[in-house]
């Protein structure tokens, strides 16, 4: 079900509805309803990247602190060691 809303813009903004309502032959409303979509999806989305980053930085601070704990740590040592140790 449609709910009917009022807004408020300038007359310039309305002319230029108008204007792409025309040349896509379709209405006002199908033009503001598709531009209000798109927005709120372009709020999701940046929403979501936002949180992304979020998650990428606790991840490296994270990574900083254990590196920190951990010390000097060479990896391909560790791996030559562990090898070593299965074949004994």
């Amino acid at each position: 079900m449609a709910t009917r809303i009022n807004i408020m813009k300038p007359e310039k903004f309305l002319e230029e509805v108008d204007r792409v309502a025309k040349q896509e032959h379709r209405t006002r409303s199908a033009i503001i309803r598709e531009s209000l979509q798109t927005y709120i999806e372009r709020k999701k989305e940046e929403k979501a990247e936002q949180e992304r980053k979020q998650r990428k930085l606790k991840a490296a601070r994270l990574q900083d602190t254990l590196a920190k704990k951990a010390g000097r740590w060479d990896a391909v040592q560790a791996v030559r060691m562990t090898r070593e140790r299965s074949r004994s």
